[in-house]
Order: C-alpha cells, then structure tokens, then sequence
C-alpha cells in the first residue's frame, strides 16, 4: 500500500469492515480510488489528517490532529441493487444522524449528502462510483466534525459546528468511527432485507426543510421553490411555479 497504517477488523454482523489507519493522507476517497484492487470489500481508509479531502462540487475539506473524522469505505456495486446505488449516501447520512442522537444532538439530513445542526453542517459525504479492470465499486467518503473549535471555522464561508461545540466535552474518534460503522451496517442489512424504501420514508420524516424559498443546482440545471420530501426513490420533491420536480441529484441553497 506504499504508506504504513494500523490494521483492524470490525465485525459488524453479516458486514465485516477491515479498517486501515493512516496518520495522514491527502484524501480518503483519492486514496482508496488509486488502490482499490488493494483492498477487500467493506475496507474502510480512515485518517487521522487530511490535508486535500474534498466535498461534492470540489469544495475542500480538511481536517487535521485527529479533530475531525474522515474515513472511505468501499463498497461493492453487486451488493447494492442498481436503482438504489444513489441512496447509499443517504444510508450513511442516517447512520450519522443516529450516531449524534446517541450523544444527545438532534441533526437534519440536508438532501443529499449533508448533515444540520440548527443551521450549521456538521458532517459531509461524498459517493463516487469507480470501475477498474472491470471491477465496479462505490467509494463512500465522510466527514464529521468531532473536537474542532469555533476558531477551526473562522475563515470558512458558511456555518459549520462540531460535536465537541455541542456536547462541551471532546472525543477519541476512532470509537466514534467503530460506533458508527456499526449503524450504517445495521441499516445496510434492514436495506437488504425489507429494500430502501423505509429507510427513505425514515429519511423524509428527518429532511431539512428551510421555510424560505430554495434552489437546487444540479449540473447546468437550476429550480428555485419549496421542499416538498423525497420520493420513493430518494430524489427530492420540489414545488416550483411550474409544478413539481423530481430532482436525482444536486445541492441544495438558500443564497439566491
């Protein structure tokens, strides 16, 4: 694998995570995507630093010292059902979401790939689809804010907090990454058993809704109206003057 890294194995019932450690590394899903034939499926590449981590759109996302948890984890396409490949962001979303509410945080899922406290994001993820010598696999990479301070975010351009803020009290990451590994399988075999549309209509009931008008871009698209939810599928519902849209993917703004 080129760099050193500690080595452990979660046991997650019919999951079973091989989870790789690094000091620091410029990007979890970059790293994963470069060696991927390296890995078993369900390794997860955690970091204690990344230095050039991004988001969706290619907004950065650093996190250094431990304070933040970022991690990747690769996950086989023949384990997930094709027209369900886009809701395994949505799946970690809610496992994030389940795991703040343990520490007393109350979150919103930000459709699609972000998580709320209040009006501050707290947590990231990005899904990549990634085909090599004919092997197809989704790398899906997080980002939560765990001991960062208010003087981490000064210089960003929109709210952020940490659970460190929250709870007044900081943590060691790595059992936060065990704790919610252990969720996002535990939501993976509900999925395989009963498929994801409970676990969407869970999702819904947890939106993030502003009041205000919003809009959603998505590629050289752009709707301006109000949240209605999500669909069957997990796109989300959008009431436009023009009536509603099903939107699959894009970001959600409030700045107009």
């Amino acid at each position: 694998m080129g760099l050193q890294a500690i080595y452990n194995t979660l046991n997650a019932g019919t999951v079973s995570f091989k989870i790789y450690s690094f000091d620091e590394l410029e990007s979890t899903n970059l790293y994963l995507k470069e060696n991927a034939l390296e890995f078993e499926a369900f390794s997860v590449i955690h970091a204690a630093t990344q230095t050039s981590g991004r988001g969706r759109f290619d907004r950065t996302w650093v996190s250094r010292g431990a304070r933040g948890l970022t991690f990747s984890v690769k996950i086989p396409l023949d384990t997930v059902p094709v027209e369900n490949w886009c809701n395994v962001t949505q799946l970690m979303a809610l496992a994030v979401r389940e795991l703040l509410e343990k520490q007393g945080v109350i979150s919103l899922i930000r459709w699609p790939n972000d998580i709320i406290v209040g009006t501050a994001k707290i947590c990231g993820i990005l899904a990549e689809t990634v085909t090599i010598s004919g092997k197809s696999f989704i790398v899906l990479g997080t980002g939560i804010n765990i001991n960062e301070s208010h003087d981490d975010f000064a210089n960003l351009d929109r709210e952020a907090t940490s659970l460190a803020i929250l709870t007044k009290r900081e943590y060691d990451t790595y059992p936060v990454l065990e704790d919610l590994l252990l969720i996002f399988a535990k939501l993976l075999s509900e999925a395989a058993v009963s498929g994801f549309e409970p676990i969407i209509s869970r999702i819904d009931t947890l939106l993030y809704k502003p009041e205000t008008t919003v809009k959603v871009v998505g590629g050289d698209t752009e709707y301006v109206g109000t949240i209605r939810g999500l669909n069957a599928q997990g796109r989300i519902l959008l009431d436009t003057v023009n009536g509603t849209v099903e939107v699959l993917t894009g970001e959600i703004t409030s700045r107009m």
